[in-house]
Protein backbone atom coordinates (compact mmCIF):
# COMPACT_ATOMS: atom_id res chain seq x y z
CA UNK A 1 0.00 0.00 0.00
CA UNK A 2 1.62 3.31 -1.07
CA UNK A 3 2.23 5.97 1.55
CA UNK A 4 0.84 9.47 1.18
CA UNK A 5 4.03 10.90 2.66
CA UNK A 6 7.23 11.99 0.90
CA UNK A 7 10.73 11.88 2.29
CA UNK A 8 12.77 15.01 1.64
CA UNK A 9 16.46 15.70 2.13
CA UNK A 10 18.67 18.75 2.43
CA UNK A 11 22.27 19.48 3.25
CA UNK A 12 23.48 21.86 5.94
CA UNK A 13 26.91 23.10 6.88
CA UNK A 14 28.29 21.75 10.14
CA UNK A 15 27.52 25.09 11.80
CA UNK A 16 23.96 25.16 10.49
CA UNK A 17 23.38 21.60 11.64
CA UNK A 18 24.84 22.29 15.08
CA UNK A 19 22.65 25.41 15.51
CA UNK A 20 19.57 23.51 14.34
CA UNK A 21 20.27 20.55 16.63
CA UNK A 22 20.85 22.84 19.64
CA UNK A 23 17.70 24.86 18.94
CA UNK A 24 15.55 21.75 18.56
CA UNK A 25 17.11 20.12 21.63
CA UNK A 26 16.00 23.10 23.74
CA UNK A 27 12.50 22.59 22.36
CA UNK A 28 12.75 18.84 22.95
CA UNK A 29 12.11 18.15 19.27
CA UNK A 30 13.81 15.69 16.97
CA UNK A 31 15.46 16.95 13.80
CA UNK A 32 12.64 15.34 11.80
CA UNK A 33 9.87 16.97 13.84
CA UNK A 34 11.63 20.34 13.93
CA UNK A 35 12.10 20.40 10.15
CA UNK A 36 8.49 19.32 9.67
CA UNK A 37 7.29 22.20 11.88
CA UNK A 38 9.54 24.66 10.06
CA UNK A 39 8.20 23.54 6.67
CA UNK A 40 4.59 23.81 7.83
CA UNK A 41 5.20 27.27 9.30
CA UNK A 42 6.74 28.47 6.02
CA UNK A 43 3.78 27.10 4.05
CA UNK A 44 1.27 28.79 6.36
CA UNK A 45 3.08 32.14 6.32
CA UNK A 46 3.45 32.17 2.54
CA UNK A 47 -0.20 31.29 1.99
CA UNK A 48 -1.88 33.65 4.45
CA UNK A 49 -4.92 35.46 3.20
CA UNK A 50 -4.71 39.23 3.25
CA UNK A 51 -7.85 40.55 4.94
CA UNK A 52 -7.24 43.90 3.20
CA UNK A 53 -7.70 42.26 -0.21
CA UNK A 54 -10.74 43.89 -1.86
CA UNK A 55 -12.07 40.43 -2.67
CA UNK A 56 -12.98 39.93 1.00
CA UNK A 57 -14.86 43.22 1.20
CA UNK A 58 -17.24 42.74 -1.71
CA UNK A 59 -20.81 43.59 -0.91
CA UNK A 60 -23.22 41.56 -3.03
CA UNK A 61 -25.46 43.72 -5.20
CA UNK A 62 -29.14 43.79 -4.44
CA UNK A 63 -29.77 43.57 -8.17
CA UNK A 64 -27.56 42.71 -11.12
CA UNK A 65 -24.38 44.73 -11.49
CA UNK A 66 -25.30 45.89 -14.95
CA UNK A 67 -21.80 44.90 -15.97
CA UNK A 68 -21.90 42.24 -18.66
CA UNK A 69 -18.17 41.56 -18.53
CA UNK A 70 -17.55 40.73 -14.87
CA UNK A 71 -16.44 37.19 -15.66
CA UNK A 72 -13.71 38.58 -17.94
CA UNK A 73 -12.81 41.85 -16.19
CA UNK A 74 -13.19 40.89 -12.52
CA UNK A 75 -9.64 42.01 -11.68
CA UNK A 76 -10.40 45.47 -13.06
CA UNK A 77 -13.39 45.79 -10.77
CA UNK A 78 -11.69 44.33 -7.70
CA UNK A 79 -8.20 45.72 -8.05
CA UNK A 80 -8.69 48.70 -10.40
CA UNK A 81 -6.58 47.03 -13.09
CA UNK A 82 -7.00 47.38 -16.81
CA UNK A 83 -9.51 44.86 -18.19
CA UNK A 84 -8.44 41.87 -20.27
CA UNK A 85 -9.72 41.74 -23.77
CA UNK A 86 -12.37 39.09 -24.34
CA UNK A 87 -11.43 36.37 -26.80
Amino acid sequence: MPSNRKVVQTSLTKGEYRALAETLSRKQLSIQEGLHQAAMKLIQEENKLDARDPFFNIKPPLKGTGLGDVSVNHDKYLYRKRPRKAK
